[in-house]
């Protein structure tokens, strides 16, 4: 397998997964957009368990245009809003040797990606398969790899099954659907204003759940009219964190945060310009286009847009245009090349 991997985008999930390739003695290049934030990388020597990896990364810290691809596994994990700058970067230096990856893939990042750039290798990566929290400052990075992932896309599946053992292969609007996080927070940081101590244990209660469980019929409802048959966001938490729970078997939402570890832990939670980013991020990048999506089946959606128009109240800004959108005709055409590649492949 191409032993050579090119991360863009280093936030906590990008260096994490910088750090877990390199101890697999993968070689690996890393790109940010912010110049600072490359100065600040010089600092971390990517241990994870006090082990040093067998090499450190090389940090490309020029211009993503000359940025050489050749044969790399491009990994793409920039926030939404950064997809547009990387395609236009990288777009002339991609070709059918490479495979562009996604994570976490927002809604609809596989039909964004595919339209501009000349491989036949593209995915996205919902929910994210590695759970990380770094400080550059200490030099520290904690992570744990997750189980419970879909890769959704068309390409070389065995050199991605490589990378991330433990995901399931499906459709890209299965795996968009997949991202029940795109309820979660949006929904828990607009009905408490970021005000809590613990943002899952005291975010979540019996008021605001009435609003994610009727956005999650939503999704249920438009899966079936996709062809899928999704589980309920409540069955995808209790299966995530199954061996966590100190609930033998909790039935709701509220339930599954207050009694599973670490979610009880007061210390969890999220600075404010992360919790900012549950609205400038999940909305537009992934809300909106299923909004979008699900009133092209006739789908009234009204829980949904409910929410988009408490983030546009909050943000004072129109979601409503942003760019990302899938059509009908997008999900069809991918259907059917999955079916024509797993024929081939039969």
């Amino acid at each position: 397998m191409n032993k050579r991997i090119a991360i863009l985008g280093m936030g906590d999930l990008g260096i994490a997964l910088a750090a877990h390739f390199l101890h697999q003695n993968y070689k690996v290049t890393v790109w940010n957009r912010s110049s600072t934030k490359l100065l600040m990388l010089k600092n971390i020597d990517y241990k994870i368990n006090g082990s040093s990896p067998p090499r450190l990364p090389e940090i490309h810290d020029g211009d993503l245009y000359a940025l050489k691809l050749s044969n790399f596994i491009v990994i793409v994990t920039s926030v939404a809003d950064a997809h547009e700058e990387i395609i236009e970067g990288i777009k002339n230096n991609i070709n059918s040797n490479n495979i562009v990856i996604v994570i976490p893939g927002c809604f609809g990042a596989y039909y964004e990606f595919r339209k501009h750039l000349n491989t036949n290798s593209i995915y996205e990566i919902n929910p994210s398969p590695i759970s990380s929290r770094v400080s550059i400052t200490k030099n520290t990075i904690n992570m744990k790899l997750n189980s419970g992932y879909y890769i959704g896309g068309l390409g070389c599946q065995k050199d991605v099954k490589e990378l991330f053992p433990k995901g399931e292969f499906v459709s890209p609007i299965h795996s968009s659907l997949m991202n029940v996080e795109m309820i979660l927070h949006p929904t828990i940081f607009l009905t408490t204003k970021g005000n809590i101590s613990g943002f899952y244990r005291d975010g979540v209660n019996y008021h605001n759940t009435k609003i994610i469980n009727a956005i999650d019929l939503e999704r249920l409802e438009l899966g079936m009219h996709i062809g899928i048959k999704l589980p309920s966001l409540v069955d995808i938490l209790k299966s995530k964190y199954a061996s966590l729970n100190l609930c033998a078997y909790p039935s709701n939402i509220v339930e599954i945060f207050k009694t599973t570890k670490p979610f009880i832990d007061s210390t969890i939670n999220f600075n404010r310009s992360e919790q900012e980013r549950y609205v400038t991020e999940e909305v537009p990048f992934r809300l909106v286009p299923m909004y979008r999506l699900g009133r092209t089946f006739g789908l009234s959606m009204k829980s949904t847009k409910l929410l988009i128009d408490m983030a546009i109240k909050y943000a004072n800004v129109d979601y409503y245009k942003s760019k990302r959108n899938i059509s009908k005709s997008d999900i069809y055409a991918c259907s059917n090349s999955l079916l024509n590649t797993k024929q081939q492949e039969i």
